[in-house]
C-alpha cells in the first residue's frame, strides 16, 4: 500500500516514470494484431488523399479536422504505411494527456498517485489510445487547455495564456466538440466567480499578453482549414462544422442513446471514476476555487454529453480525465479503497483489451 504522505515530494516523483512505463507498455503490447476499426480505414485513405493533392480538404459533412490527418502524414512519410505505425499518434497523445493531468495536479496539495494510475489503466483510455481515431488528440489538447484554466486561477500568467491556446488550437483543429468543453470552462468560470464572491484573478499580472498567444491560435487554425494557405475560402467550412454537428448532435443517426448511457459505461468499465464522481459533488460547494471549478467543470461536461442524443463511446475519455483529480485523499481508509477499486479496474482493463 502506497501512503500519500510518502508519496509527497521526491517519493510521490519516483513512482511517475514507473507508471508512465506501466501505460506505455499496456498501450503498446501486440499493437499491430489489434484488429482494424472502420475509421481507421477511412484515416488511412485520407492520409493517401494527402499524399496526392499535397493537403487535407476539410468538410464537416464528412469527418473531423485536419490536424489529426497531417500527424498521420507525417509518421506515415518518416515511418511508413502499417496500421500499427498510425496508431502510435493516438498512444502518444495519450501518454501526453497523462503526463499533463500529472503536472496540473501539482498544483494541488494531495499529490495524485492514484489519479494518474487511473488514467494509465482506463479501459477507455487504453482501449481508444491503441487505435488510430481522433480521440486521444482530442483528450491531449483539452488536457493542455485545462492545464491552462487552473493555472489562470492559480497564477494568472502569461504561461497560462500559452497553455490555453495551445489547447484550444489542438482541439479546434482535431474536432467538432471543442466548443463544449471551451462553452463549459467560461460558465464554471463565472460560477466559481459568483460563488466566491471575488475576484477570480486576485494575482493578476498587468504585464501579460493576451494578443500573442491569440494571434498564433488564429494564425495556426486559418493555416489548417485553408489548406496550409493554399484556399482561403475553406476556411469558412470551419464556422458551418458547428452547424451540420449541432444537427448530426440532435437528430435520428442511429447513434442515440438515454440520458445515463456515460453512467452505464462506468458502472460496467470505469468504475474508479465513479469514486471520483461521486467525491466531486460536495466540492461544487467549496471555499477553494480550484476544487470547485475542477468539480464544476467535471459535471458540466458530464451534463452536456448527456444531454446530446448522438453519443459514442470515445467520448467517455474527455468526461473521465477531470475526475481522476479527485481520487486522492489522506485517510488511510479512502485510500485502500480506492486503490483496491485501481487494482480491479486495472485487471479488466487488461482482460477487455487482451483477452
Amino acid at each position: 500500500m502506497i501512503s500519500l504522505k510518502r508519496c509527497r515530494g521526491k517519493d510521490f516523483s519516483v513512482w511517475i516514470p514507473v507508471i508512465f512505463v506501466l501505460a506505455a507498455v499496456i498501450r503498446v503490447l501486440f499493437l499491430d494484431l489489434k484488429p482494424t476499426h472502420f475509421d481507421e480505414g477511412v484515416n488511412g485513405w485520407f492520409v493517401e488523399q494527402i499524399k496526392t493533392n499535397g493537403t487535407f480538404n476539410y468538410n464537416p459533412e464528412n469527418f473531423h479536422g485536419p490536424l489529426y490527418f497531417y500527424l498521420l502524414y507525417v509518421v506515415d512519410f518518416i515511418f511508413g504505411s502499417e496500421i500499427y505505425i498510425h496508431r502510435f499518434v493516438p498512444i502518444l497523445c495519450s501518454l501526453g494527456a497523462i503526463f499533463t493531468f500529472y503536472k496540473t495536479s501539482l498544483f494541488l496539495k494531495e499529490k495524485h498517485l492514484a489519479g494518474v494510475l487511473a488514467l494509465s489503466l482506463s479501459p477507455a483510455l487504453v482501449f481508444y489510445a491503441r487505435y488510430s481515431i481522433h480521440e486521444s488528440l482530442l483528450l491531449f489538447g483539452f488536457s493542455i487547455w485545462f492545464y491552462g484554466c487552473i493555472e489562470l486561477l492559480v497564477k494568472a500568467s502569461q504561461k497560462a495564456l500559452w497553455l490555453l491556446a495551445i489547447g484550444l488550437a489542438v482541439m479546434a483543429t482535431t474536432k467538432e466538440t471543442f466548443l463544449i468543453f471551451v462553452i463549459n470552462s467560461v460558465i464554471a468560470f463565472l460560477i466559481v466567480r459568483l460563488w466566491q464572491k471575488k475576484p477570480l484573478f486576485a494575482d493578476k499580472n498587468k504585464n501579460i499578453d493576451i494578443y500573442l498567444p491569440l494571434t498564433a491560435v488564429v494564425i495556426f487554425i486559418v493555416f489548417l482549414y485553408s489548406e496550409l494557405f493554399t484556399s482561403f475560402s475553406q476556411v469558412k467550412e470551419f464556422f458551418t462544422a458547428f452547424e451540420v454537428w449541432k444537427g448530426t448532435g440532435f437528430k435520428h443517426t442511429g447513434h442515440e442513446k438515454s440520458f445515463f448511457y456515460w453512467f452505464d459505461l462506468l458502472f460496467k468499465y470505469e468504475w474508479v471514476f465513479l469514486v471520483g464522481f461521486v467525491v466531486s459533488l460536495p466540492k461544487m460547494l467549496s471555499k477553494n476555487k480550484v476544487q470547485q471549478f475542477m468539480a464544476v467543470y467535471a459535471f458540466g461536461n458530464l451534463l452536456a454529453f448527456s444531454l446530446i442524443p448522438y453519443k459514442t463511446p470515445w467520448c467517455i475519455i474527455a468526461l473521465l480525465f477531470p475526475y481522476a483529480f479527485f481520487l486522492a485523499s489522506n485517510s488511510k481508509i479512502v485510500q485502500i479503497g480506492v486503490y483496491t477499486v485501481l487494482l480491479a479496474m486495472g485487471i479488466r482493463s487488461i482482460k477487455l483489451n487482451y483477452v
